[in-house]
């Protein structure tokens, strides 16, 4: 049986033809102890009037103030359904016999808060406003408030977004902001309110069992004990995989990002791509405005590096030769000689797919051969990287590619050999 305790009259219309209802007024309701569960009823305008000039105090206050002990005396359940967003009425005008003052609820919560304290349950904390849904077995139900800082152990619905906090337990109390009694409705009336009682109750009966259960072993327990604990230990080994496994790829993806990147970052990982070949680390120190430069097989080998929006121009190819230009002048002034070659690594229409990208053109091409350049782009310099790595190219083939071709890199990508 439920005991709903409210000043809306409309309540007992509602509920009328329920026998596990009874609805009472604040002056004249029954004792806790004949109901499973009573509910106090905040959401009715007239509750929030006070003659007063100041809002000390609540002209129902007479009314309110047995419930506390009644909610202490009595071992049954209690739900506080706290009130939406009304307007305070106060301070009575005598002379117009009216209340001349108001002010919205949403601006007197520690005030209300404090009040309803003194009357009804010290287990009502501070609210703070927000309009929310909450969704219980399909019914939509509107809150204007929500509680900070409950714990979690006490929770007992949030709504739907947000996770504000609506409805918790404190000390076999329960205070909700839902409004439980949407009298735009009388449709399914019985029914909201029975599901928000099930999930608000839905522990009580469950009993905790004591933590020295755990100890006793019965019958097959230990046979599934060492299944979980075997599966738990599979778990983390394939998650390990999982992770080593996700460090690889992303390894990849920053080799694979030479397709499209531009910068310092292009230059970044085209020179890890060469150390790599090289198997050594060049503790390259920018001198004569080159991008990279390695020495090998007796060739110094100036590297630049360009990301493009566009084709590869007859400008960028000059543009990196002309660092291998500043090199040899310096040399000669230096009075030394060396064997040089430019190695000029594009990312040509780098936001396009590799397939929708145009081959250099001849014209840039004679233009390198013409200044002992030569043009690698970076998706066959991907693939001469993944021969490498797949054993099917060497260290001193990629070289002798290197020092022995112009123009533009010819090279075409070695299949696996397949055993019979």
């Amino acid at each position: 049986m439920i005991q709903i305790i409210s000043s809306n009259d409309n309540l007992k219309n509602i509920y009328l033809d329920n026998k596990d209802i009874v609805v009472n007024t604040f002056s004249n309701y029954q004792s806790f102890d004949m109901y499973d569960i009573n509910i106090l009823n905040l959401n009715s305008p007239d509750i929030w009037e006070c003659n007063n000039s100041e809002i000390t105090k609540l002209n129902m206050k007479d009314d309110l103030i047995p419930l506390k002990q009644s909610i202490k005396s009595s071992n049954t359940k209690t739900v506080i359904a706290m009130p939406v967003n009304y307007t305070l009425h106060y301070g009575y005008n005598y002379y117009g016999k009216r209340l001349d003052k108001s002010k919205e609820l949403k601006n007197l919560n520690i005030k209300i808060t404090k009040l309803l304290n003194e009357y009804i349950s010290d287990e009502i904390l501070n609210y703070s406003y927000d309009k929310c849904k909450t969704t219980i077995d399909g019914f939509l139900y509107d809150s204007d408030f929500y509680f900070s800082d409950i714990d979690k152990e006490k929770v007992l619905l949030v709504s739907d977004k947000g996770n504000k906090v609506n409805a918790y337990i404190n000390n076999n109390v329960v205070i909700t902001t839902i409004n439980l009694f949407d009298l735009k409705t009388k449709e399914n009336a019985y029914e909201r309110l029975n599901s928000f009682i099930n999930v608000i109750f839905k522990s009580e009966s469950q009993e905790i069992p004591p933590s020295w259960i755990d100890d006793i072993i019965f019958f097959d327990d230990e046979v599934y004990i060492d299944k979980i604990e075997h599966s738990k230990k599979e778990i983390e080994e394939l998650e390990k995989e999982i992770q080593e496994n996700q460090l690889k790829l992303e390894k990849n993806s920053k080799i694979k990002s030479i397709l499209y990147k531009t910068g310092n970052a292009l230059n970044k990982e085209i020179v890890n791509i060469l150390e790599d070949i090289l198997g050594e680390h060049n503790d390259f120190k920018d001198v004569y405005e080159e991008d990279y430069k390695f020495i090998s097989d007796n060739i110094t080998f100036i590297v630049e590096t360009k990301g493009l929006n566009n084709e590869v121009s007859g400008q960028n190819v000059t543009d990196a030769f002309s660092h291998l230009t500043i090199y040899e002048d310096n040399l000669e002034k230096e009075n030394r000689k060396e064997k040089t070659k430019c190695l000029f690594f594009v990312a040509s229409e780098r936001k396009k797919s590799i397939n929708e990208r145009k081959r250099i053109n001849s014209r840039q091409e004679t233009i390198a051969k013409r200044n002992n350049t030569l043009i690698i782009d970076t998706p066959t310099f991907l693939n001469i990287y993944e021969d490498f790595l797949n054993k099917k190219i060497s260290k001193e083939e990629i070289i002798k590619l290197f020092n022995e071709q112009f123009g533009v890199i010819s090279y075409d990508k070695r299949e696996i050999e397949k055993n019979d």
